[in-house]
């Protein structure tokens, strides 16, 4: 029987035998979707509670991430994996959220993790493709306010290149300002699509 996966009530289960809950990480893949889920949950409250061990719940979401085809399943994955990779960083794991990152066959799953590499990044690897990313400014799965989190985060983890990657910035957005006309307290709404129909706009005429 698993915990709360009727949804007739809510709490937080944990397990006297550290074995369950290892073994449990191993085996939520063969359930069905609502059982999934709740048992995600279940792990991640334990996560939480000290009960599971930091290393073995990232792998456990990164390798359920891999073939998770539900969209609901899946950004919970990703959201799992946030506070884990803050916690106890690891350059293997980035390694493999990059790889997904572009290679998901769910397009928000793709947005999801560059998001959370943004957020979470500190292997150098990893810092250097996220900040790859960013100069080119073209995946058209990122909006503006993504890459403008980008160099906030590229900007702390690269002191020495802050000023610089800040101007970059600053100077990125004054000329969509400018070309599109867009009001400045707009910008952060705006995203990569809206740009493409203002440049088609544009072209038209």
């Amino acid at each position: 029987i698993l915990p709360n996966a009727d949804g007739r009530g809510y709490a937080i289960y944990t397990f006297a035998d550290p074995t369950q809950l290892e073994g449990l990480t191993h085996t939520w893949q063969q359930l069905d979707g609502a059982g999934r889920q709740s048992l995600l949950m279940t792990l991640n409250e334990n996560y939480l509670l000290g009960q599971l061990d930091a290393t073995r719940w990232k792998r456990t979401l990164v390798d359920g991430l891999r073939d998770e085809a539900n969209p609901l399943i899946a950004g919970t994955l990703v959201r799992y994996l946030s506070e884990p990779l803050l916690c106890a960083p690891d350059a293997a794991i980035e390694a493999e959220l990059l790889q997904m990152a572009t290679s998901h066959p769910l397009s928000a799953v793709r947005t999801q993790l560059w998001r959370l590499l943004a957020q979470s990044m500190s292997a150098p690897q990893t810092i250097e493709t996220v900040r790859q990313e960013w100069q080119q400014a073209s995946n058209p799965l990122l909006s503006i306010n993504d890459y403008m989190t980008m160099s906030y985060e590229l900007a702390v983890r690269l002191p020495d290149e802050a000023d610089r990657i800040i101007r970059e910035k600053e100077a990125y957005f004054d000329i969509l300002l400018n070309y599109y006309g867009i009001p400045e307290d707009d910008v952060e709404s705006i995203d990569n699509d809206q740009l493409e129909n203002e440049s088609e706009k544009e072209e038209e005429k």
